[in-house]
């Protein structure tokens, strides 16, 4: 099928292969780009580019594809969430907070 999998105004090539997977063909300023993906991760394919995936029979989950580079900076660009040591108090404290007073 001819698709705009990542809304850039430019269809992509999307092929279903054997053994069961899903590849999608990008071309980028004179460089055709190949993504492969396994038979659940990537099918029922709707015309503005969202897709259905699953990771297993009782889960699915919709997605669409993103400009690479414009997706890494957003990401790049947000702290990393902080660890904390885990015990028994802590665990405690998270989640029965609000029943213990605290």
């Amino acid at each position: 099928m001819l698709v705009d999998m990542n809304g850039d105004g430019s269809n992509e090539v999307v092929l279903y292969c054997s053994p069961e997977s899903t590849q999608v063909l990008h071309y980028e300023e004179g460089v055709v780009y190949s993504y492969q993906f396994v038979f659940r991760g990537m099918k029922r394919i709707h015309q503005n580019g969202v897709y259905e995936g699953s990771d297993g029979a009782a889960n699915t989950s919709y997605h669409r594809l993103t400009e690479l580079s414009n997706y890494v900076q957003d990401i790049e660009s947000i702290e990393l969430a902080e660890t904390v040591e885990f015990t028994e108090d802590m665990l405690i404290r998270c989640l029965l907070g609000e029943f213990i007073g605290e």
